[in-house]
C-alpha cells in the first residue's frame, strides 16, 4: 500500500514536468530562431558598412558602429537568457533525479533492514524515537507540542505505541545514509557574484578562496576591466579601499557573516531541518491524560488501556519516516524561527502587508536580505512579474488600498492637484477601500508608517482599528506620526527614532496584543527604505562597498526611438554616475533594516503561535532606475525598471521556494486580501481581481495582460533631486549637506497608457504603450507621426529584456489597432466586469 501511495505521489510531483520542459525547449528554440535572423542581418549589415565605408562621413561611421555594438549587445543577452532558461530546465529534470534516487536508497535501505522492526512495549519507559543519521542526532518532542498533532501523527503514536510485547526498551531505528537529501547546485550551472548569475564573460576569483561567500566574480560587477596583478580580495573579503589585502576573518555577527550564511547555504541546498515525531514516556501522566482525551474514540491508545497486536514493519517505517520529515519541526533551530503550533482551522487567517518605497526588482534590491530570503523568499511564491500599475508613489499606493485603476482613484500624480490624499479619495474611493472591508469581516487592523504623500492629518482614515501614519512622504529622523488620536514629533536619535525600527516595534506590540486578545489581525506596514534620502541606520552604514549599480544593456544610453523627454537627454557625466553608484549602494544598506523588521516580525509570529496562520506580502509601491537610459535615479518611465517590483507571498497552503511567472498587479493585491479573509468575495465595483487561486493551485489560470498608466508633471523635461543628510556621531543632531545632482525623470509628455503583456509559459512577454502629448502651454497636441509620441514603443522582452530596441514601427497594422482598442477601452473601464472582460487570459 505505501508503495503504491508512494507511485502516486511520484507521478503527481512529476505531472506538470513535461509541460514545463515543452515550454523552456520552445522558448530556446524561438530564441535561436530570433539570434540566427538576428546575426544574419548583423553580420549582412556590416559586410554593407565595408563595403561603404568610404562613402560615410565620419558620423555616420560612429552612428552605424553605435548600432552594431547595440545589436551586439542585444544578441549577448539573448544568449545570456538561453542560458538560463537552459539551467533551469536541468534543475528541474535533476530535482525529480535526486527525490527518485533517494527514495530508492530507502527503499533498499527498508529492504536490508526488514527484520528491524518497530517494537513498542509497555516497560517503564515507553519510547518511539527516531534516530536522524544525516544531522548525526536524536530528535524528540514532548507534549508541550501536542497542539501541533495531527491525525497522522496521532496514528502513529497509536500504532507504534500499542504494537506492545513485553520484552525490551522500545525503539524505532531509521538509518539513512548520510547527506543522501542534500540537493548540491547543479555543476554545470553554478551561479557567482553579487549578481548571482551564471559565468559568463571574463571572471576574477577571490584569493580567500573557500573563504569567500561567493569564490567568483564578474568583472563588470567589481568595476574591473583587466586582470590585477598580484592577490585580489572581493569586497566581502578586502580590506577596505585596498583589493590586494584581506580583512580580518568574517565577524560573528554583522553582513559578512549573514551573506557568508546565505549563499552557503544556497550553494549547499540544505534540504532538511530537524525533523522529529515524539518522545512519550507513562511518567508524564498529566500529558498522557490529555493525549489520550484528544484521541478520537476509535483509535486503540493504549492510554485508555486498549491495545493492539499490530506489526510496525516496512509500511510503518515509511509512514514514521514521512511523519518525521513532512509533520513535524520541533528543533530547536526551527522552533526559534518556524516552529509556531498549528491555529485551529477554523480561525480566519492573519494577514500582513509589508510595502517597501521605490524597491526595484531588477536591480538585485534584496541582495543583503537574507531574512526576507529565509522566512519568505524560501518559503513561499516568488511572483517574478509583479507589477505597479503607475510608476510613481502616490497613485500605485492608491491603487494597492483601493483595488482601482487611476482613472477610478482619481490620483494622478503626488501633488493635491493630482488627487493625491484629495477630495475624491477622502470622500468616495477611500471610505470604500480595503481597510473598510477588513473592518466588517471582523478584523482587528494596523496601518503603520508612510500612507499617501500628501496625507497630514487630521483625522484617521476609515476602517483601521489602529492608526500610526506617516505625516508626508517617507522619512528616516524629524517626522510626524499620527497614533491613534495622538500626534507625536519624532527626533533624530536612531535608538528612538529611527523610523523603520519604530515600526517594527511598533508592529511586534501589536501582533501581541492581537494573539493575546485571540482576534485575527490585519497589518499594514510602509517602510521609508529605499526612498530618498537614501539614509541607513548607523550600524548599517558603508557596509555595502565595492560594487556598482548594474551596467545593464541600456545603462547610460540615449536612443533616438523613444518619447519625450528620455530621446532628449544626454549621457550621465562621470560624476552623476559616481552619485548614482553611491545611491545603489545606500538603498541597499537602508533595506537592511526592513529585513530586520521581517525577522523581528517573524520571530514574533512564532512565539505566539500565529505563523502557521499568517498571510504574508511583501512588495515594493513601484520601481528604480539607476542609470538605465541616461537617467541617475529615480522612477516614472514606463520600463521594466520602474514598473516591476520585488512581490513575495507566503501562507498557509501556498507552496514554498516557488516561482510563478503569470503578471499579477498592484491593483489586484486588495481584491486578493479580502477574498482571503472574508466570504463576501470580490467587491463588484473594484477594478482588481483576487489571485488566491494562483497561490494555492499551481495549475490555475490567469490574465496575461495588465495596464499601466502615468501622467507626466512640468514642462518639457523636469529633473529630481534627493538630500544629502549627515548626522553626529551620537546620532542626536542631523543637518542637510547639500543635494545630489538633479537627474531628469519627467516631463508633461511622459504621459502614457501601456498594456504590459505576459503569458504564463512566457511565449508572450512585450509591452505596448501610446502616448499623449503637449505644448510648452500643456497644452495638448497632436503627437507627431514620425516620433515615438506619435507611432508608440512596443518592446518584445523575450529577446530584449532591457528595452534597447524600439519595435513599434514593425508590428501589423491589425495588432497595433488591437492593442490601442485594448487600451481605450481600459482607460475607461469600471468594476469587474468591464475590467476583466478587456483583458486576455492564459487558458
Amino acid at each position: 500500500m505505501m508503495t503504491t501511495m508512494y507511485l502516486d505521489q511520484l507521478l503527481d510531483s512529476m505531472k506538470a514536468l513535461p509541460a514545463e520542459l515543452q515550454r523552456s525547449f520552445r522558448m530556446i528554440r524561438e530564441l535561436d530562431e530570433k539570434m540566427a535572423q538576428a546575426k544574419a542581418e548583423l553580420e549582412r549589415d556590416c559586410a554593407h558598412f565595408k563595403e561603404n565605408i568610404a562613402s560615410l562621413s565620419v558620423q555616420e561611421r560612429e552612428t552605424k558602429l553605435r548600432d552594431f555594438r547595440d545589436r551586439f549587445a542585444a544578441l549577448k543577452q539573448t544568449s545570456v537568457e538561453k542560458l538560463h532558461i537552459a539551467a533551469q530546465s536541468y534543475e528541474a529534470v535533476e530535482k525529480h533525479i535526486q527525490e527518485v534516487d533517494s527514495d530508492l536508497s530507502a527503499f533498499e535501505a527498508e529492504a536490508r533492514q526488514r527484520k528491524r522492526t518497530c517494537v513498542c512495549t509497555r516497560a517503564r519507559a515507553s519510547v518511539c524515537t527516531v534516530y536522524h543519521s544525516t544531522r548525526a542526532c536524536v530528535l524528540s518532542v514532548d507534549l508541550r507540542c501536542r497542539s501541533s498533532l495531527t491525525a497522522l501523527t496521532i496514528l502513529l503514536w497509536v500504532n507504534c505505541l500499542a504494537a506492545a510485547t513485553s520484552e525490551g526498551t522500545p525503539v524505532f531505528h531509521v538509518q539513512e545514509p548520510a547527506g543522501q537529501y542534500d540537493l548540491p547546485v547543479d555543476p554545470n550551472e553554478p551561479t557567482y557574484c553579487i549578481c548571482n548569475q551564471v559565468s559568463y564573460g571574463e571572471m576574477i576569483a577571490c584569493d580567500s578562496n573557500d573563504k569567500c561567500p561567493l569564490e567568483w566574480f564578474h568583472f563588470a560587477c567589481v568595476d574591473l576591466t583587466e586582470r590585477p596583478k598580484g592577490k585580489w580580495f572581493c569586497p566581502f573579503c578586502r580590506v577596505p579601499g585596498d583589493f590586494s589585502k584581506r580583512r580580518e576573518p568574517f565577524r560573528s555577527t554583522g553582513y559578512e557573516a549573514e551573506v557568508l550564511e546565505v549563499y552557503r547555504a544556497f550553494r549547499e541546498r540544505i534540504a532538511f531541518r530537524n525533523r522529529c515525531i515524539c518522545l512519550l514516556s507513562p511518567g508524564c501522566g498529566a500529558e498522557h491524560a490529555a493525549l489520550g482525551a484528544a484521541l478520537p474514540e476509535a483509535f486503540p491508545s493504549p492510554f485508555r488501556g486498549g491495545t493492539t497486536n499490530d506489526d510496525c514493519g516496512s509500511g510503518l517505517l515509511l509512514l514514521c519516516v514521512l511523519a518525521a520529515v513532512v509533520l513535524c519541526t520541533c528543533s530547536a533551530a526551527a522552533s526559534a524561527a518556524d516552529g509556531a503550533t498549528e491555529t485551529s482551522n477554523a480561525q480566519r487567517p492573519n494577514i500582513i502587508i509589508v510595502l517597501t518605497d521605490d524597491q526595484d526588482a531588477l536591480l538585485n534590491s534584496t541582495m543583503f536580505m537574507p531574512k526576507l530570503k529565509h522566512h519568505v523568499i524560501e518559503q513561499g511564491i516568488t511572483f517574478a512579474f509583479g507589477l505597479a500599475n503607475s510608476p510613481v508613489c502616490c497613485p500605485s499606493r492608491s491603487s494597492l488600498l483601493s483595488g482601482r485603476y487611476i482613472h477610478n482613484h482619481g490620483a494622478v500624480n503626488n501633488s493635491v492637484a493630482g488627487n493625491c490624499y484629495g477630495e475624491k479619495w477622502i470622500q468616495e474611493t477611500e471610505k470604500d477601500a480595503l481597510a473598510v472591508h477588513m473592518n466588517k469581516a471582523g478584523y482587528r487592523s494596523l496601518y503603520g508608517g508612510k500612507y499617501l504623500n500628501l496625507y497630514y492629518g487630521p483625522s484617521n482614515p476609515p476602517g483601521w482599528t489602529e492608526w500610526f501614519g506617516l505625516y508626508g512622504n517617507s522619512r528616516y529622523y524629524n517626522y510626524t506620526i499620527k497614533d491613534n488620536d495622538k500626534t507625536v514629533k519624532f527626533g533624530d536619535k536612531y535608538d528612538t527614532d529611527y523610523l523603520t525600527d519604530v515600526l517594527a516595534r511598533r508592529a511586534v506590540r501589536f501582533i501581541n496584543e492581537s494573539a493575546a486578545a485571540d482576534e485575527p489581525f490585519f497589518l499594514w506596514l510602509g517602510t521609508p527604505s529605499a526612498h530618498a534620502s537614501f539614509t541607513p541606520a548607523p550600524q548599517y552604514e558603508n557596509t555595502v562597498t565595492g560594487i556598482k549599480a548594474p551596467r545593464t544593456p541600456n545603462y547610460n544610453k540615449v536612443y533616438a526611438d523613444r518619447h519625450r523627454p528620455v530621446r532628449d537627454l544626454s549621457p550621465m557625466t562621470d560624476e552623476q554616475i559616481r552619485q548614482s553608484d553611491e545611491i545603489y549602494r545606500k538603498r541597499l544598506e537602508t533595506l537592511r533594516s526592513v529585513d530586520d523588521l521581517v525577522g523581528d516580525i517573524f520571530d514574533t509570529l512564532a512565539a505566539t503561535n500565529q505563523l502557521s496562520n499568517t498571510w504574508f506580502f511583501f512588495t515594493g509601491d513601484h520601481g528604480f532606475h539607476l542609470g538605465q537610459f541616461a537617467m541617475g535615479f529615480d522612477k516614472r518611465q514606463l520600463y521594466d525598471t520602474d514598473i516591476r517590483v520585488p512581490y513575495f507571498v507566503r501562507g498557509p497552503g501556498a507552496a514554498a521556494n516557488t516561482t510563478r511567472y503569470e503578471p499579477i498587479s498592484h491593483v489586484d493585491l486588495a481584491p486578493t486580501v479580502i477574498d482571503i479573509a472574508a466570504d463576501s468575495g470580490v467587491p463588484s465595483n473594484w477594478d482588481g481581481r483576487s489571485y488566491k487561486q494562483l497561490l494555492l493551485d499551481p495549475h490555475a489560470t490567469w490574465k496575461a495582460d495588465n495596464v499601466i498608466q502615468y501622467f507626466g508633471e512640468g514642462k518639457t523635461t523636469e529633473s529630481c533631486g534627493a538630500n544629502i543628510l549627515q548626522y553626529q556621531a551620537d546620532n542626536n543632531t542631523c543637518w542637510r549637506v547639500g543635494s545630489y545632482i538633479p537627474a531628469p525623470c519627467d516631463g508633461v509628455n511622459n504621459t502614457y497608457t501601456c498594456i504590459r503583456r505576459v503569458s504564463d509559459d512566457l511565449s508572450t512577454n512585450d509591452i505596448f504603450c501610446t502616448f499623449e502629448c503637449f505644448d510648452d502651454a500643456r497644452r495638448v497636441v497632436p503627437c507627431p507621426a514620425n516620433q515615438a509620441g506619435g507611432y508608440g514603443e512596443y518592446y518584445d522582452l523575450r529577446t530584449d529584456p532591457w528595452q534597447t530596441v524600439n519595435l513599434a514601427l514593425n508590428i501589423s497594422t491589425a495588432q497595433r489597432r488591437a492593442f490601442i482598442d485594448q487600451i481605450n477601452a481600459l482607460k475607461h473601464c469600471k468594476g469587474q466586469a468591464e475590467c476583466q472582460r478587456t483583458l486576455s487570459w492564459n487558458n
